[in-house]
C-alpha cells in the first residue's frame, strides 16, 4: 500500500518498561480478542468460569459484530473519476485524507513493544469522513476519524485509553481488514478498553465521535502487558493437576486426583471416564472438574426412580470394564461434605439412564446383573469447592 506524507498532526512517544519473557501454556489456539468478564475460579466459581481482560472504564455498552457498513459505497463511485489528491466518497470527489485518517492510509505504529506505553495525539477535524464505526449513532455519519494500525510479536494484553478529549468519542478495533465493518473486534464508548492481542494479526484501532460532528484533539495511549500464559481461559495439565490460564497473568492448578489428559481431568466427562479395575480411593479438588451433566431429566437416577434429581454441581465419571455377573461394586462418597447422587449405568450418555441409583444416601452397593462394561456417576447437587473423596470397592464373584 502506498503511504502518504507523514502528517504533523501526529505526535508519537514510547516509554518502555522492563520486559519479562513470556511462558506459553495450553495447546489450543486462543481467540484473537477477548473482552474481560470479571469471573473466574475464585470463592464462588470453578475453573470453567471465563477469565479475560477488564473491558470497563466509562459509560456505555460494548457492541460486538453488528452495525452499519462503512460510509464508502462502492456503487456510487463506480463511474466517478477524481483528480489527483482526491478520493470518491458516496459519488463525490473529496480531498484525500492525510496519513492516519483513513483505512487507505492508517497511522502505522508497527509492532508494539512489550511492557511499554505508546502515546499518540491527533485531531481528525477537517479530514473527510471515510467510514462509520459499529457503535456510532445510526443517524450520525459525518464524523471524521483517526485510524491506527499495529501488531504484536508476542501474545500480550493491550490497554487502549483515550485521554485529553472532548465528550462522546468512541473506539473500534478491527482485525486484519480495516475496511470491513463486520471484521472481528469490538466497538466501545468507554474511554478505556483492554483486550488480548496475538502475533499474526494486524489490528486497526479507529477513533471517531459518536454524537458530535467534531472530534477535536485527543490523546491515545496503548499499553502492553506480557502474559504469563498465552491462552487465557484455557487449560493444560501439569502431572495430575489441571491448570487454568487465568486472565493470562496466573496459572492456577487444581488437583484432579484421577490423572489429567489434554487439559481435562480423567473422569470429567463420558468422553474421558476414569477407568477402575480394582478397589481404590480417589481424592482431589472439586474445582478441577466441570458440571456438564444434570440428572434432572434422568428419573431413573433417583432413589424413587420417578423424579430426576437436580445436580448442578460437578461430577466424576468412573468406568468399570469387563465386570462379571454377581460382582458387587460399592461407591462411597460419604467422606466429603458434598451431598451427591450416585448412579450406575450400562452406557455413559449425555442424559444418563441408571440401572441402580440413590439420591438419599452417600453410598451405593451395585450387584452386577450381567457380564459387561458399566459406568458410575457421582454428581454433586450444587457446585462445590474444597476436596472430594470417593472410595470404590470391587468384590470378586461370591464374596
Amino acid at each position: 500500500m502506498a503511504r502518504l506524507a507523514f502528517s504533523n498532526r501526529w505526535i508519537l512517544t514510547a516509554s518502555l518498561a522492563l520486559a519479562i519473557p513470556l511462558a506459553a501454556c495450553g495447546d489450543d489456539e486462543p481467540p484473537k480478542t477477548i473482552d474481560r468478564q470479571d469471573t473466574g475460579p475464585d470463592a464462588d466459581a470453578g475453573p470453567d468460569a471465563d477469565a479475560g481482560p477488564d473491558a470497563d472504564g466509562g459509560d456505555g455498552p460494548d457492541v460486538e459484530d453488528t452495525g452499519d457498513a462503512d460510509t464508502n459505497v462502492g456503487d456510487l463511485c463506480e463511474d466517478v473519476s477524481c483528480d489527483a489528491g482526491e478520493i470518491c466518497l458516496e459519488g463525490e470527489c473529496v480531498p484525500e485524507p492525510e496519513e492516519g485518517f483513513s483505512c487507505l492510509a492508517p497511522h502505522e505504529i508497527g509492532a508494539l513493544e512489550r511492557n511499554a506505553t505508546t502515546t499518540l495525539s491527533a485531531n481528525p477535524d477537517g479530514q473527510p469522513n471515510t467510514l462509520k464505526t459499529r457503535c456510532s449513532r445510526a443517524d450520525h455519519d459525518t464524523s471524521p476519524e483517526a485510524v491506527y494500525s499495529f501488531e504484536v510479536t508476542e501474545p500480550a494484553r493491550v490497554v487502549a485509553e483515550l485521554t485529553d478529549f472532548g465528550p462522546g468519542l468512541i473506539m473500534e478495533l478491527r482485525e486484519d481488514n480495516c475496511s470491513d465493518a463486520e471484521a472481528p473486534g469490538w466497538c466501545s464508548e468507554p474511554n478505556r478498553k483492554e483486550f488480548f492481542a496475538y502475533p499474526g494479526t494486524e489490528y486497526f484501532l479507529i477513533v471517531e465521535a459518536r454524537r458530535d460532528f467534531s472530534v477535536g484533539e485527543f490523546t491515545l495511549e496503548l499499553t502492553t502487558e506480557e502474559l504469563i500464559c498465552d491462552s487465557p481461559g484455557s487449560y493444560s495439565c501439569d502431572g495430575d493437576n489441571r491448570v487454568l490460564c487465568f486472565n493470562g497473568e496466573e496459572e492456577r492448578p487444581f488437583a484432579c486426583g484421577t490423572g489429567c489428559d489434554a487439559g481435562s481431568c480423567l473422569g470429567d466427562t463420558c468422553g474421558n471416564p476414569m477407568e477402575v479395575t480394582a478397589s481404590a480411593t480417589f481424592t482431589g479438588e472439586f474445582l478441577a472438574f466441570g458440571g456438564e451433566y444434570n440428572l434432572e431429566d434422568s428419573p431413573s437416577c433417583s432413589t424413587s426412580g420417578s423424579v430426576g434429581p437436580s445436580t448442578s454441581g460437578q461430577e466424576l465419571i468412573f468406568a468399570f470394564p469387563g465386570l462379571s455377573a454377581g460382582q458387587v461394586v460399592t461407591v462411597d462418597a460419604s467422606a466429603d461434605e458434598a451431598p451427591s447422587v450416585i448412579g450406575f449405568m450400562s452406557a455413559c450418555e449425555a442424559t444418563p439412564t441408571c440401572v441402580a441409583a440413590t439420591d438419599t444416601a452417600e453410598s451405593l452397593a451395585f450387584t452386577v446383573p450381567a457380564d459387561g462394561d458399566y459406568f458410575a456417576i457421582v454428581d454433586s447437587l450444587t457446585p462445590r469447592q474444597g476436596d472430594y473423596s470417593v472410595a470404590i470397592d470391587i468384590s470378586e464373584v461370591g464374596q
